[in-house]
């Protein structure tokens, strides 16, 4: 990079993150703006192809002012990403200490869940889970990787809490681990991104009472026979 190049560059970075840390309305809103068109770009393009000057082009300016908001499509990307995971893990936690039964508190985690793959964040985590997120967050030296982890693992916590509450309440029959029946609660939910389409019939929070019923209640009809009868 030449030396001009760079001198642009640290400077456009410095002025990138003095606007964030002021974070006035304008600047927010037009951040805000900015991750919402470039939503629909990644979603017709795919991540990988997509580029910012796709994105510049979309929102109706110039690359090099892109760059004011975010340093580059990664960067967007992530930050769109990580505020729905944050707001996610929060939802739950408050769930989780909140004074509900169980099963009630199990059912709006998931229909929050859905609800945010389907459309308060929609495409950004709908894409992101349709990634390999493990090779996504694999790298232990990357800062979001890291924070990433950390925030699985919370969300995953708070759900596991609830199950273990469900069972030393005796509300829950649970047949193994709880932490195993969290990672099934989760992946059956994370899954709708590969077959779901928002034109479909069924809506997220329809899907969402689908998931919580039959993870809370099964699908054996009642008087089915013993759990043991049930499996032969």
């Amino acid at each position: 990079m030449a030396r001009s190049t760079l001198a642009r560059a640290t400077n456009l970075g410095r002025r990138r993150e003095s606007a964030k840390v002021e974070a006035g309305p304008a600047y927010q809103a037009r951040r805000e703006e900015i991750i919402a068109t470039a939503g629909h770009v990644f979603l017709e393009k795919g991540y990988p192809a997509t580029s910012f000057k796709d994105i510049a082009e979309a929102i109706g300016m110039d690359r090099a002012s892109l760059y004011y908001y975010f340093e580059s499509k990664q960067d967007l990307f992530r930050v769109a990403t990580g505020k729905a995971v944050a707001r996610n893990v929060k939802d739950a936690e408050r769930i989780a200490r909140s004074d509900g039964k169980p099963a009630a508190k199990i059912a709006e985690i998931i229909a929050k869940l859905l609800e945010s793959l389907t459309e308060t964040d929609y495409p950004y985590m709908f894409m992101f889970l349709q990634e390999d997120v493990n090779q996504i967050t694999a790298n232990p030296d990357d800062p979001w990787a890291r924070e990433f982890t950390a925030l699985t693992r919370r969300y995953e916590r708070a759900i596991t809490s609830i199950i273990q509450e469900g069972a030393s309440r005796g509300d829950f029959a649970i047949a193994g681990p709880p932490h195993v029946l969290t990672k099934a609660m989760i992946g059956m939910a994370n899954w709708t991104v590969r077959w779901y389409r928002r034109e479909g019939r069924l809506t997220g929070a329809e899907l969402a009472r689908i998931f919580a019923d039959t993870f809370l209640h099964g699908i054996v009809a009642k008087g089915g026979g013993s759990r043991s009868q049930r499996m032969r």
